[in-house]
């Protein structure tokens, strides 16, 4: 009885530090990863601009619906792994630079992605900048030390690359 205490008491004065840690870690990051294939810069477009080609490439994805939301913009709700979230399309620049934005209020993360597509000598770089936040602090304290803030941007380019049948290996941008 007493270890199985002491246990428990270890355990909660661990996910404590680590709330306090992250309640010190700045709420917004910024991500950026890159990653070329031997594909032609429309080829690329096409791909991303195409939602509902999402669920193909793109890890944790199983559905992309286009939804009516009041505005201009282009709405999608995503289903994932880790729920459903909506995202609209605030740039579509074609065939250079796609920038989406999560717009689901009071969810436990959000920001965009810009893609940006650049033909280089005999390829295509697609370099992904994640301008994110997260709103948990143990979440905080979880990206920035266990998982890190470029692991789904690192699935999405692997995830391209598998579709287009490459491998790839993504870089820091």
């Amino acid at each position: 009885m007493k270890w199985s205490l002491i246990a428990v008491l270890a355990v909660l004065g661990v996910l404590l530090a680590a709330t306090a840690v992250g309640a010190l870690l700045p709420r917004e990051h910024r991500s950026v990863r890159r990653a070329e294939f031997h594909q032609d810069q429309r080829a690329i477009w096409n791909t991303l601009a195409d939602f509902t080609l999402l669920p193909s490439w793109m890890p944790g994805v199983s559905r992309a619906t286009r939804v009516q939301l009041p505005g201009a913009s282009e709405h999608w709700t995503l289903s994932t792994s880790d729920g459903d979230m909506t995202i609209e399309i605030i740039e579509a620049d074609v065939p250079r630079r796609l920038v989406t934005r999560i717009v689901d209020a009071g969810g436990p993360f959000g920001g965009t992605w810009t893609y940006d597509i650049t033909p280089v000598e005999g390829a295509t770089r697609v370099t992904i900048t994640e301008d994110g936040w997260i709103s948990n602090p143990m979440y905080r304290f979880l990206a920035r030390y266990v998982f890190g803030t470029t692991r789904a941007l690192d699935g999405a380019l692997r995830g391209l690359g598998d579709y287009f049948g490459e491998t790839v290996l993504p870089a820091a941008g």
